[in-house]
């Protein structure tokens, strides 16, 4: 994986046959279960030295709007690095990850939202797990105009993190000496949009940051202000003809990766722990008749859902 990829980066390219274990792996399956052994596995199975301070980016969105194929043409070039498909069955199933040298980061392929899938509720407690050990949460959408159900996930996913997620990394990183977590501020947030006819966000704006400010304005016309994430952007692209421009998004993260008045880059192993105890901490089967569906993640994913015989 240290290799640098070379070629057309606008040309899909196949992993070769039989090699795709090598280039991404199942991290972590549709029923929240861990799919590495220890932290050395973890490492070996990425490819990179323990030492290595990192960084984790994972990619949001709803099935089929081209989550890994976005990964593979920005880091890979082109190279099915995350397994791509046309099939109508969502191709990513669980958590995939790869890592990518060049910039020392962790990459994080997740099952996307509004597929098919008699697990909703485990799916979207799993896609809470990743947004916490993240450091940038890019958010694909394709879509002409910016859906109400975007800003809704990220919104409640903001306040599940701050009332649940944020005590238990604090509590890990004091038991554990680990820095988890540098402040209550979770990861930088991109929303990267791609349109083939509609004008992007801010357009026309001579207004700097129009697009962010426009983006803040929607979260709170709908009650989701997202004040767990460290940083929102917008990167948009307009593809009249293919392929999509990936060079904005690209230097957008490259920036985030620098950046460090927040989050700084640290050991793998310090990733792992965050996962395995967030796992282990909030796992378990979610009933559907105790789950009261008023938002994208009910307090009953993160709580316990068994009663008291005596007094309930």
């Amino acid at each position: 994986m240290s290799a640098v990829l070379l070629g057309d980066p606008l040309t899909p390219k196949k992993a070769p046959t039989g090699e795709e274990e090598e280039f991404s792996f199942l991290l972590v399956d549709e029923e929240e279960n861990l799919q590495v052994k220890d932290v050395a596995d973890f490492i070996k199975r990425l490819g990179c030295s323990p030492q290595e301070p990192v960084k984790v980016l994972s990619i949001f969105g709803n099935t089929g709007d081209g989550k890994s194929h976005t990964l593979n043409h920005m880091f890979f070039g082109g190279l099915e690095i995350f397994r791509t498909s046309p099939s109508q069955d969502s191709c990513t199933v669980g958590v995939w990850t790869a890592y990518y040298p060049e910039l020392s980061l962790v990459l994080l392929d997740t099952e996307g939202l509004l597929g098919a899938t008699d697990k909703q509720n485990q799916r979207l407690r799993l896609l809470l797990k990743v947004l916490a050990v993240s450091d940038l949460v890019i958010y694909r959408t394709r879509a002409e105009r910016l859906h109400n159900d975007m800003f809704q996930f990220l919104g409640n996913a903001s306040k599940a993190y701050l009332k649940f997620f944020t005590p238990e990394l604090k509590a890990l990183s004091s038991r554990c000496g680990l820095e988890v977590t540098l402040s209550s501020l979770g990861p930088s947030l991109t929303i990267f949009q791609e349109t083939s006819r509609t004008d992007l966000l801010g357009y026309g704006s001579k207004v700097r940051g129009q697009a962010e400010t426009d983006l803040l304005k929607r979260f709170h016309e709908l009650g989701t202000p997202p004040e767990a994430f460290s940083s929102i952007n917008y990167v948009g692209t307009k593809t009249v003809v293919p392929p999509t421009d990936f060079s904005q998004l690209m230097d957008r993260v490259k920036k985030q990766i620098m950046d460090t008045s927040t989050r700084s880059s640290r050991p793998l192993s310090h990733v792992f722990t965050a996962l395995q105890s967030l796992s282990e901490r909030f796992s378990g089967d979610i009933p559907d008749d105790q789950v009261h569906i008023t938002s994208f993640f009910p307090d009953e994913y993160f709580t316990c859902s068994l009663q008291c015989l005596s007094c309930r």
